[in-house]
């Protein structure tokens, strides 16, 4: 495989000014990427959008009278996470545009159970406390490669050893009285690593189950409650948000613990834009020459030069072969090096975007990587749902699936709705296969299945919300995707080699970027961005003297 370190004896005869480099991809680990380099050598960011940001998309709703009304819609990334050590929280607080910034940005909510009735606040931060103090845990375990825990008493299992597979689960009544402290050590006892395939829902589920029993054995269900899954049910979907599927589609335990905000120093927080996330992109975006975006400029073809033998890493600077990039609109480009830093899924589904293709060690970790879907649709009323100091409606499931046979099944996924600051607008979240079916639903579909809903839980009749806003990145074909998570079997070793640079004729020929390609901060904005700057960096390595 290639290295950072490669065609290092290189150094004396290259000059960094006169070196073409392509950046595919005006999102912002392109732009990472071009603000280091635009002032050291000539860049040209090729965007198939017309648009700069990539998966960082700010919509301007309007008035009924079809004028701007100065509100924003994050159809893409919504926060940033952290602040001390986040460049692009850096970036916001330099053009005086963070808005809000507390741990968990849970907003004021109000939960309501589809039988009738609601829980209290208090009552669901102290399951979601219990639920946190699961996730730590499990973190933990991770990074240490620790499992000697039993799950209700039987240990997990190595199905590779072939002794075994996850036991079953059994529910647990949920009391009205959650604890104010969970149980300060979790019984364990000597037992095998999990499974290959360890499933992480399997196991939150199981642990969050057996520590809520042995918090309220005596304790009696809440009123509706029908025993822990509803609220069990809520925190896995919102879980399954933060990785861009549903847990149960195959999220990997064993790597949990990869995703590290405290590794950079960052604090677990997510923190709002004013003007959203287009003010930070414009920002960044002023300091690279307007002349260097290709907007409306697909990449069809990337042709690059593999080193035919070892002999090419002493040939003329001058005679070394460029790559070739070549767009839909039939504009082709040559440069010594690209910058790829389209999404995981455009790697996975675009197998003939590199001729020829990638070497077999960058597919392999390509493939075992995955990209969730996450989308969203705005729904405008003319009204509030409920009372106006609420900033969120939260749907607990007291009963299987069967007592609801009118609801879709992709409106049971959800977790909440979300109600933009100021406005009777509130934002409907949808990840995994259930984005996917959304996404091919009409919003006369889409808003009968969301009246359905708010009709079972608010027990009354719902006007027809209009839809003003959604997202369509899973079939995007830009995209492909919203952002990566680990499934069985991946770990950040496959995002370390995904990141490595291909060496052909020239040095570090290929380089790759994105938040796919940051071993600890994957799915995130800032990941993304300092991906970009990290592949800036090794491309000015080799050029100094």
């Amino acid at each position: 495989r290639g290295g950072r370190g490669a065609f290092s004896g290189l150094n004396d005869q290259l000059i960094m000014d006169d070196r073409r480099v392509i950046i595919i991809g005006a999102g912002f680990a392109g732009l990472g990427a071009a603000s280091l380099l635009s002032s050291k050598c000539h860049v040209t960011i090729l965007e198939g959008n017309d648009y700069i940001g990539g998966r960082a998309k700010t919509a301007i709703l309007s008035d009924a009278g079809g004028k701007s009304n100065h509100k924003t819609l994050e159809l893409g990334c919504t926060f940033l996470h952290g602040s001390e050590g986040n460049a692009l929280y850096s970036i916001a607080t330099l053009h005086h545009v963070i808005e809000e910034h507390h741990h968990d940005h849970l907003p004021k909510t109000v939960n309501l159970l589809s039988s009738g009735g609601k829980l209290s606040e208090e009552a669901v931060d102290r399951y979601r406390e219990l639920f946190y103090e699961v996730q730590t845990e499990t973190v933990q375990r991770s990074r240490a490669n620790d499992w000697t825990l039993t799950i209700n008493g039987h240990p997990r299992v190595d199905a590779r050893a072939g002794v075994g597979t996850s036991p079953s689960l059994p529910s647990v009544s949920l009391p009205s009285h959650p604890p104010s402290h969970p149980p300060s050590q979790p019984s364990s006892q000597p037992s095998s690593p999990p499974q290959s395939r360890a499933d992480l829902s399997d196991y939150l589920a199981g642990r969050f189950r057996e520590l809520s029993a042995s918090s309220h054995a005596d304790d009696r269900s809440g009123p509706g409650m029908n025993g822990v899954r509803p609220v069990l049910d809520y925190l896995l979907r919102e879980e399954g948000l933060d990785n861009g599927t549903k847990l149960s589609e195959g999220v990997d335990l064993l790597s949990y613990g990869d995703f590290d905000l405290s590794e950079d120093g960052l604090e677990d927080c997510a923190i709002a834009v004013v003007g959203g996330y287009s003010t930070i992109i414009g920002a960044v975006a002023a300091g690279i020459p307007s002349g260097s975006f290709r907007l409306r400029s697909e990449v069809e073809r990337i042709r690059w030069s593999p080193l035919a033998s070892a002999s090419s890493s002493s040939c003329d600077a001058e005679a070394l072969s460029p790559v070739r990039v070549v767009c839909s609109n039939g504009d082709v480009y040559e440069a010594d090096h690209v910058i790829v830093t389209v999404s995981l899924g455009v790697l996975q589904g675009r197998k003939d975007l590199f001729e020829p293709p990638l070497p077999a060690w960058k597919q392999a970790a390509i493939d075992r990587l995955a990209i969730g879907v996450v989308d969203k649709v705005a729904l405008q009323f003319t009204g509030p749902l409920v009372e106006e100091e609420h900033d969120a409606i939260a749907f607990f499931w007291t009963e299987i699936d069967s007592d609801y046979s009118t609801i879709p099944s992709w409106a049971k996924c959800q977790s909440k709705i979300d109600r933009l600051a100021n406005t009777n607008v509130y934002t409907a979240w949808f990840c995994g296969e259930d984005a996917l079916a959304v996404e091919l639903m009409s919003d006369s579909e889409i808003v009968n299945g969301m009246v359905s809903t708010l009709e079972l839980f608010l027990k009354r009749a719902v006007e027809r919300p209009v839809v003003v806003g959604r997202s369509s990145w899973g079939r995007d074909r830009l995209f492909l995707g919203s952002y990566s998570y680990n499934p069985h079997g991946a770990s950040k070793e496959d995002r370390v080699v995904l990141s490595e640079p291909v060496d052909g004729t020239t040095p570090m020929q290929l380089l790759f970027a994105g938040e796919a390609t940051h071993p600890s901060l994957f799915s995130t904005t800032h990941g993304a961005f300092e991906s970009g700057q990290r592949e800036a960096r090794g491309l000015l390595k080799i050029y100094s003297h």
